[in-house]
């Protein structure tokens, strides 16, 4: 009995700890963390998006992507998060697609590095 009750204690913690804030308390801006993981890099930029070519070439770079990854980037496009731990009902993009937060993570930092790669051309 006492390794069952372990065992749901660790489901339980695991559950409740897997989400940690990306901004720092006392700024409000993105961790160190969080900026080194994904490298900086956002293929939304404004100045950046405002450029027709940029968008094409945005767009066919996209396509190049695996299904899974061209959905994520896709609604990161239209602003849709990626969990929401204050609604329960908000539209997310790990709700929608029925993936974990980690996951829809680490395919948007594939995706980023990818897209970083076509669109400055670094090979």
């Amino acid at each position: 009995m006492a390794k069952l009750r372990i065992d749901a204690q660790r489901k339980v913690w695991r559950r409740q700890n897997r989400n940690t804030s990306i901004e720092d308390d006392e700024t409000g801006e993105m961790s160190s963390l969080v900026e080194k993981a994904v490298g900086n890099y956002n293929p939304f930029e404004s100045q950046k998006i405002e450029d027709r070519d940029y968008r094409l070439r945005l767009d066919s770079a996209i396509d190049t992507l695996p299904p899974l990854q061209q959905r994520i980037v896709q609604m990161l496009r239209k602003e849709v998060p990626i969990d929401s731990t204050s609604d329960p009902y908000a539209v997310t993009i790990s709700k929608t697609l029925g993936k974990v937060e980690k996951t829809i993570r680490s395919n948007r930092d594939k995706a980023y590095a990818v897209l970083r790669r076509i669109l400055e051309g670094d090979q």
